[in-house]
């Protein structure tokens, strides 16, 4: 009986080794998933795009006129030439469909959705190691170099196709008939989906110089080359491809728009007096004030090239698309994401082509091997841990930016940008009829045109196309001249100002709050309305709609989880609740409100002890009350937790001068000035002391 039992177990040990263990061959993909947990997290939980307004109310635009309209609807501004972006149209019409059919709630799950493929594609390209740590890597890589970019972002197309486009043409074997008409097919939907399509043309390219370069090769007797250069694409599929680009709604010369230099369509991108580029996105990564771009185009540089290292074999075409992508992605922030995608998929291919090469050219000892696998796996382990805490803080971190502007609804589950919204300023407008024509802010003008419309059309949104318009903005929020010129020109009778842009603490908004013919008629935690010459219309203030009537918005506990909260928040929003709720503060002192300052940052001290921009907010606020002894208390707390800050010294010393202790307050500044000798407002005051 015993030999019996030994005998089966002995075969069913042979059989066991004979065939691999079911899921031995998917266990690469084990790191995708708290990859795919962060995307979802961050996806899912924030809607953080500031072109989506403007894509959705176009999109039902288009629905609505059954083809794209010929003069927009939502601004009443004279613009040049069209307002729509035509090589973007279907785009909007997708999202505007998701809207009819679920909400925002389901536009949000089908974005993720996209940014979860994108992900997938490039993890997927090829197995590396055992349960794909190096796969993991390098999407990880890609996810920080998108960050709130890939919350809704139209660009999600162009990152999608990017990555298919790559993964077809490096797949190996003879390039066919059929794969060329699938990358056509493709071409197709992407120049109708988004303007980033040139993209495709370069991948096409590359690939198709490789394949030229390798045919010549081969005719010099390169059997190899004869391999690489059946595989690439022929030159004549580049302009077969861009003619493709053609197929859609809108002119030659508006479909080709994002190929100016070929079309000789008009440069839209707004540049102020001096030529400066006025949008962000389009500057280089090394010109902004945000040091987080270079550093991630310096990181992705580094990595990309390191691969081709580690590859005996190099691809031309994955060299030539990598330096391409290199060299846009230098000319502007919003090319970085191209950029990353580019580089992880060339990086995996690059590792799985040198891994290949040395395999079977070494054999480890079995401690070493041992060891190695300790290591691999203490590090797999690590870094999954950090993605799936990441993810969790995330998720849980989202409700710091609620401020009263969703419900209970179907969009309950994730958070619009709080500069970005303003449903309470958008129900007053229509709900108390307020006349027109309107100003807005420039961030929240798409989101007021698709709730005002049709009753109402707005100043300017992201959408914009014309440069002088946003110009002539820009102009008006810095200048009260501008901004007096522009009233008698238009004659507004509305404004409605973001309290997280700037505006109201700039010119402008100090123009409208001393103007006796301009009064606030409402405000919450995300904007505040203006009327002229309305005296009938209440004013309405909503100062803490995100809780109790005690409790300030934008604002998480204190303790370690909120700080790592906060950590990755930053991060990958590039933005945390903490900021909101000084700017709300500050924006409420200049609203006059000093009692709601000292009451709300009072309760917000209570959940974050000893704050040093909280307690600067509270001493303004006490020293506009007359509490010059209660502003002293908080401005020394504050200076003491953070003598860095220029605001917290200036605010400081001003409270010291008016203490009697005026010696105390040159000395103070003095000091500060050693730090840092440019600070303009630092020099204002020190002049201002030495005349006592």
């Amino acid at each position: 009986m015993r030999a019996s039992e030994h005998e089966l177990r002995h075969a069913g040990g042979v059989a066991n080794a004979a065939s691999p263990m079911p899921l031995a061959r998917w266990r690469w993909l084990a790191m995708l998933v708290p990859v795919e947990l962060l995307v979802l997290a961050l996806t899912l939980g924030y809607l953080w795009n500031e072109d989506f307004w403007w894509y959705l109310s176009s999109g039902e635009a288009v629905l609505d006129a059954g083809r794209i309209p010929a003069h927009d609807p939502f601004l009443y501004t004279p613009t040049r030439g069209s307002h729509w972006v035509i090589h973007s149209w279907l785009w909007t019409v997708l999202v505007a469909l998701l809207h009819r059919l679920g909400g925002l709630g389901l536009v949000v799950i089908g974005q993720a959705l996209v940014a979860a493929a994108v992900v997938g594609l490039v993890y997927t390209a090829a197995r590396l190691d055992r349960w794909g740590l190096a796969n993991a890597c390098w999407s990880t890589a890609l996810v920080l170099a998108a960050g709130a970019r890939l919350c809704g972002k139209a660009e999600l197309a162009t990152w999608l196709m990017l990555a298919a486009f790559v993964r077809l043409l490096g797949c190996g074997g003879a390039f066919t008939w059929k794969r060329g008409a699938l990358i056509g097919a493709l071409f197709v939907l992407w120049a109708n989906l988004h303007g980033g399509y040139p993209l495709g043309l370069v991948a096409v390219g590359c690939y198709a110089a490789a394949g030229q370069l390798a045919r010549w090769r081969a005719a010099r007797g390169s059997t190899r080359d004869a391999t690489d250069a059946s595989a690439a694409p022929p030159l004549w599929t580049l302009p077969a491809f861009a003619a493709l680009a053609l197929l859609g709604p809108g002119s030659w010369r508006e479909r080709l728009a994002p190929l100016s230099f070929v079309s000789g369509a008009a440069n839209v991108q707004p540049r102020g007096e001096l030529g400066t580029l006025l949008i962000v996105e389009w500057r280089s990564p090394f010109a902004v004030a945000d040091v987080w771009p270079s550093v991630i185009y310096l990181g992705l540089l580094i990595a990309g090239a390191a691969s081709f290292v580690v590859c005996r074999r190099r691809s031309p075409a994955r060299l030539l698309l990598f330096l391409a992508l290199a060299g846009l992605a230098a000319t502007a922030v919003r090319h970085l994401v191209p950029f990353a995608v580019v580089t992880a998929l060339v990086g995996i291919y690059n590792l799985r082509e040198g891994r290949r090469e040395r395999r079977g050219r070494r054999a480890p000892k079995a401690a070493r091997t041992k060891a190695s696998d300790w290591r691999y796996a203490v590090a797999a382990g690590a870094l999954a841990f950090a993605l799936t805490l990441s993810a969790a803080a995330l998720w849980a971190g989202r409700r710091g930016f609620e401020s009263g502007q969703s419900s209970a609804g179907s969009f309950s589950f994730f958070e619009m940008a709080p500069r970005l919204a303003c449903p309470g300023a958008a129900s007053i407008l229509l709900a108390q009829d307020l006349a027109g024509p309107i100003f807005n802010d420039y961030q929240m003008g798409g989101y007021l045109g698709w709730r005002l419309h049709p009753a109402r059309r707005v100043f300017i949104d992201p959408r914009v196309l014309d440069p002088q318009l946003v110009v002539d903005y820009t102009q008006m929020v810095d200048s009260p001249d501008a901004w007096a010129a522009a009233e008698r020109r238009y004659g507004f009778r509305t404004a409605v100002l973001g309290l997280y842009s700037k505006t109201l603490r700039g010119a402008i908004g100090n123009a409208l709050l001393h103007d006796p013919r301009w009064r606030v008629v409402y405000a919450d935690a995300l904007a505040v309305v203006f009327a002229k010459d309305a005296p009938g219309v209440a004013p309405v203030f909503e100062l803490a709609r995100a809780g109790a009537a005690s409790t300030p918005p934008f604002v998480v506990p204190t303790g370690a989880w909120s700080a790592i909260v906060e950590r990755v928040q930053r991060i990958f929003l590039g933005e945390e609740p903490g900021n909101y709720l000084v700017e709300y503060l500050a924006s409420l002192g200049e609203l006059g409100r000093s009692e709601d300052v000292v009451r709300l940052t009072a309760a917000a001290l209570a959940r974050r002890p000893g704050d040093p921009l909280l307690l600067r907010q509270r001493g303004a606020a006490k020293l506009v009350l007359g509490d010059l002894a209660g502003s002293l208390a908080d401005c020394g707390a504050a200076y003491e937790r953070k003598p860095d800050d220029p605001m917290i010294v200036a605010l400081y010393a001003l409270v010291l001068d008016r203490s009697g202790r005026a010696g105390e307050a040159r000395a103070l500044v003095d000091r500060a000035l050693e730090r840092s000798p440019g600070d303009e407002r630092l020099q204002d005051l020190r002049r201002q002391l030495g005349a006592h």
